[in-house]
């Protein structure tokens, strides 16, 4: 977790700044199927919970970068 800031202050943040940017969230949360679905209403790129492999995680952003 981060300290001081949640998650969602963060992309909430980042959207203000520019609506188009693909966001990864990297939690250690493990999501339940309503949050998947606000991160989807949201507009959450992806999300990978910790503790994750190097190679999901690199796999994850080049899905990302192909979607674009």
């Amino acid at each position: 977790m981060m300290p001081g800031i949640s998650g969602w202050d963060v992309y909430k943040e980042i959207m203000k700044i520019n609506k188009k940017q693909k966001v990864l969230f990297l939690t250690a949360v493990t999501m339940q199927s309503d949050a998947r679905g606000t991160m989807d209403k949201l507009g959450v790129s992806d999300s990978l919970t910790k503790p994750f492999e190097p190679y999901e995680l690199t796999e994850r952003v080049k899905l990302i970068l192909e979607r674009q």
